[in-house]
């Protein structure tokens, strides 16, 4: 029995993610890109794609106005990783739970 009453929104993962790492949201959408924020943001844009059907140009939007084709980039990053990377794996299917039980 699903109780979800709020749909799973770029806003939804990009909190969820920023909490799960212990980074700000703000930091998200920020120009910073220290690796501390850059790797988080990935994910996030990544999840995104696989959680919502915002398109390239709104996921860029939400996360400070960026390029369509950064977040193209960053999801085909994680989704490279996630074919070998265990911990990132691990963090996509964590992140990716939290995110469900909202």
């Amino acid at each position: 029995t699903e109780h979800r009453t709020k749909a799973i929104t770029v806003e939804l993962i990009l909190q969820t993610t920023a909490k799960y790492f212990k980074i700000k949201p703000e930091d998200m959408r920020s120009q910073k890109r220290t690796a501390l924020i850059t790797y988080p943001r990935q994910i996030a844009m990544y999840l995104c794609r696989e959680l919502t059907d915002a398109t390239f140009e709104q996921i860029g939007k939400e996360f400070g106005n960026r390029h369509y084709s950064t977040v193209i980039h960053a999801a085909t990053e994680i989704a490279e990783r996630v074919k070998t990377n265990k911990a990132t794996q691990k963090e996509i299917k964590e992140i990716t739970e939290s995110v469900r039980k909202m």
